[in-house]
């Protein structure tokens, strides 16, 4: 067997130069691919900061449920109630129903008022509970008419609260003492 020579690759070292090769091989396109992914959140969650600051209106002072309903307590007393600017942009051209009337009665979470976009229908629950004084007259109208101002010509009803503190405060306070200090 002329011409033919025999390299022992263990003694060469050979075999750990192709495990490195492989692994090189095997984890460069992995990490191109996670690369990418994290630049595409990245640039998503940009995008969702930008979107967010240009067309959301959140203005400080405002009690927000968790359903898209908010209240503010004004000096006299009185809590105006709507919907956020949020919502407003969610469900694009709807038709309100209001369904409670001034004088009434309206307990935290009894249904409001109504969006209605064809067959489908989005309840507005009461954030807070209270005697309605006034209504503002939204009946008929589509939503687009509240989204040129939700927090100030968009409100659905001005309320005296009844449990104004108990409503709007922190549900989630802890049991026990913190720190040894009893929360009160």
């Amino acid at each position: 067997m002329d011409g033919y020579t025999y390299h022992n690759i263990f003694a060469t070292k050979g075999i750990e130069y192709l495990v490195v090769i492989a692994f090189l091989l095997i984890i460069v396109p992995f990490w191109i691919v996670v690369k990418r992914r994290r630049s595409i959140v990245t640039q998503l969650n940009e995008t969702l900061g930008i979107l967010s600051t240009i067309f959301l209106s959140i203005p400080q002072g405002y009690y927000y449920a968790r359903n898209h309903m908010w209240a503010f307590l004004e000096r006299s007393g009185m809590a105006r109630v709507g919907i956020d600017d949020f919502l407003v942009n969610v469900v694009g051209q709807a038709e309100i129903r209001q369904f409670a009337a001034e004088k009434d009665f309206i307990r935290k979470g009894e249904l409001m008022a109504e969006i209605v976009n064809g067959d489908k229908k989005l309840q507005l629950i009461a954030p807070i509970s209270g005697r309605i004084s006034k209504r503002n007259e939204l009946e008929g109208r589509g939503v687009e008419n509240v989204s040129s101002d939700p927090y100030s010509s968009g409100w659905f009803y001005e309320i005296k609260p009844s449990k104004w503190k108990a409503e709007t405060s922190l549900t989630f306070l802890p049991k026990r003492p913190v720190n040894g200090l009893a929360m009160k």
